[in-house]
Order: C-alpha cells, then structure tokens, then sequence
C-alpha cells in the first residue's frame, strides 16, 4: 500500500459567521481515503470557531454543524495518530467540504484560513 496526504486550502475566513464551500475534485480512483485532520494559520480560531459539513459521493461522513475540533489533534499525539480514521473508496471523487465560522466568546475573530489534510492509501 502507497499513502499519501494532500492537503486543501480553504481560503481566508475574512469576517464572523463566514461560510466556505468548496467541491473537491479527488482524481485517485483506486485509492482509499484513510484520514483527515484540520489545522489552519490560526489554530484557535479553527478549534473554537469553526463547525463544519463533509460528504464524499453524495454520502454523508459529518453532518452539518460537526465541531471542527473533533478533527484537530495538538503536537503532543503522535504524528501516526493526529488524523481522524476513516476507511471509505474515493471513486469517482467529488468531496464537498463547508466550513461555517461560529461565534465562540473566548475567541473574538480575526481573519484566518483554514485546511483540510487528507490522507490516503492506494495499492
């Protein structure tokens, strides 16, 4: 088996309660998408602020509103272990990410840009 990580920019979230969408096209038939994990300029901001929606093919793997912490992992696990598992075929390929910035108290805005990393294994 082959990994092997791709990491997608999400573009600066410039104000309070910004939404990005994006429609990734993933052109790795035979591979697998084993992983993802987010980081981002600002790793507060993504912790506390963001809640997010994933589908991979029209299939649902986080629903709308999922807290984007679930997907972060900080520097003392081990970097084997910072990434969500997942076992699901790319296929045709077509991932639609929407990250939503939330209002968080303790975590007043500035701009930042969130990623996603994703982790894949192909034979």
């Amino acid at each position: 088996m082959q990994v092997f990580y791709k990491i997608y920019d999400l573009g600066e979230i410039p104000d309070p309660g910004h939404v990005k969408s994006e429609d990734i096209s993933l052109s790795f038939p035979n591979a697998t998408l084993t992983g993802i994990q987010l980081s981002g300029d600002n790793r507060v901001a993504v912790l506390r602020r963001g809640t997010l929606r994933m589908e991979l093919n029209g299939q649902e793997i986080f629903p709308e509103g999922f807290p984007a912490e679930s997907l972060l992992s900080g520097v003392q696990v081990a970097p084997d272990d910072r990434y969500y598992t997942l076992d699901l075929p790319v296929g045709s390929g077509n991932l639609k990410f929407r990250y939503i910035d939330v209002d968080n108290p303790l975590t007043p805005h500035t701009p930042y840009t969130p990623k996603i990393n994703l982790r894949f294994e192909q034979p």
